[in-house]
């Protein structure tokens, strides 16, 4: 079985996607005293976006699809994890000082790498199981 480059990009937006959703680092020993509640379906209808924290299988695909990064340069791995997280080129342009057409060639480069690494004998029975958990 064999990975292509859309299901690797799927993934890694997967991925950033599940981080987004990660609960805020706060100190400790802070608390609310609000009690919950819940809403009804007008409300719903209107709340644009209601957070919801990651499932536990979420976080730990998660976990598998940042260990694919490692296969790439470290200049491949943040333009891969950036376009993901849903940067445009423009930003990503303006920040790192590259043309858009070089970050471009970076972001398929490191989307070839992850793909070879991942089709390689070695990762075969790896992906498989990530597979299972995703599903």
């Amino acid at each position: 079985m064999t990975i292509t480059i859309e299901e690797i990009k799927e993934n890694i937006a997967f991925a950033a996607e599940v981080m987004r959703r990660l609960p805020a680092i706060k100190v400790q020993g802070y608390c609310c005293a609000w009690p919950s509640f819940c809403r009804i379906n007008k409300e719903e209808e209107y709340a644009e976006d209601i957070w919801l924290p990651p499932l536990p299988h979420e976080i730990t695909a998660m976990e598998e699809i940042l260990e694919w990064l490692k296969f790439t340069t470290a200049g491949n791995r943040r333009v891969v994890w950036l376009r993901a997280c849903g940067m445009g080129w423009k930003v990503m342009s303006e920040r790192y000082k590259k043309g858009r057409s070089t970050l471009i060639r970076e972001y398929r480069t490191g989307l070839e790498d992850i793909k070879n690494a991942l089709n390689s004998e070695d990762n075969e029975k790896k992906f498989k199981v990530l597979k299972h958990v995703i599903e």
